[in-house]
């Protein structure tokens, strides 16, 4: 799961809480944890993506020298 695309595990936790959504009205604080554990997910993705596309050029300058 470690190795696998961050986009599908944002999706997947995004279709839960909706499922979730629709069971019960949520109280606020499941609410907002709920945003709050998507955003930090498409946080982990957004980072991952940047990471990796730095790490390939500086790997490419790296090898360059």
């Amino acid at each position: 799961m470690r190795n696998g695309n961050p986009c599908v595990i944002v999706k997947w936790r995004s279709e839960r809480g909706y499922d979730f959504k629709q069971k019960r009205i949520p109280q606020w604080r499941d609410f907002r944890l709920w945003i709050a554990t998507i955003l930090l997910s498409q946080n982990l993705a957004i980072t991952r993506i940047l990471t990796a596309n730095i790490s390939r050029r500086f790997g490419k300058t790296l090898l360059k020298r």
